[in-house]
């Protein structure tokens, strides 16, 4: 009997992937990344350096609504 092989999307990412979801490279994101902290984005894993993806959708979503009036 073979395995089932789930893929698996992981929700913590490296600082890379991170980068991607903002559409940015990762230079340029280590470049931003005080001034993001100080605007609320969410900070990475204290042990694993890892970004949480939903904590920076909620963000992102979050600026949005200030931004059109909305929520």
């Amino acid at each position: 009997m073979r395995a089932l092989r789930f893929q698996v999307e992981p929700r913590d990412v490296p600082p890379e992937k991170a980068a991607r979801r903002l559409g940015l490279s990762v230079e340029h994101f280590e470049a931003l990344l005080p001034r993001l902290l100080s605007r609320g984005f969410p900070p990475s894993d204290p042990d694993t350096g890892n970004y949480d993806l939903d904590a920076i959708d909620e963000w992102r979503a979050k600026r949005h609504r200030r931004v059109s009036g909305s929520g």
